[in-house]
C-alpha cells in the first residue's frame, strides 16, 4: 500500500490504504508486503493543484532495504486524483525491483465539468 509518513501515521492513527490492502490480501488470499516507506513529510496533496501535486512527492518515497520480489506488484491507494502518488510509488517499485506494477484504488475523483444552459 501507499505508505504515510511516520508522523502522519502517528497523528492519524491508521493508514487507510494499508487497511484496504490488508482486507484485500485476506479476501484474495495473496501475500501482503510492506515494501515502501515515505521518508519525507510533504504537504497534503488535497491542498495542491495538479502541477504542485506532481512536484510535491518527487523523492519522498523509497524502497525498504533488502526487498526482493518476483512477479508483479499490486499497489493499493485510497483515492486516485491526478495519479501523482501512484506514479511516484509505482516508478520507485519498477525502477528498484524491475517488476510490473498495477495500481488499484478505491475511489477516483472526476473533474466536474461546467454545464452550459441556453435559454
Amino acid at each position: 500500500s501507499v505508505p504515510l509518513h511516520s508522523s502522519k501515521l502517528v497523528s492519524r492513527g491508521y493508514n487507510q490504504a494499508g487497511m484496504y490492502a490488508r482486507a484485500l490480501s485476506r479476501r484474495l488470499e495473496v501475500p501482503l508486503r510492506d515494501i515502501l516507506t515515505k521518508h519525507r513529510l510533504t504537504t497534503p496533496q488535497n491542498r495542491l493543484d495538479f502541477d504542485q501535486r506532481r512536484k510535491n512527492l518527487i523523492g519522498s518515497f523509497s524502497l525498504k532495504p533488502d526487498v526482493r520480489l518476483d512477479g508483479s506488484v499490486v499497489l493499493i491507494d485510497d483515492v486516485y486524483t491526478t495519479g501523482s502518488t501512484a506514479a511516484e510509488c509505482a516508478g520507485m517499485i519498477r525502477e528498484g525491483l524491475g517488476v510490473d506494477v498495477y495500481v488499484w484504488t478505491f475511489a477516483r475523483t472526476v473533474k466536474r465539468q461546467e454545464s452550459s444552459s441556453t435559454t
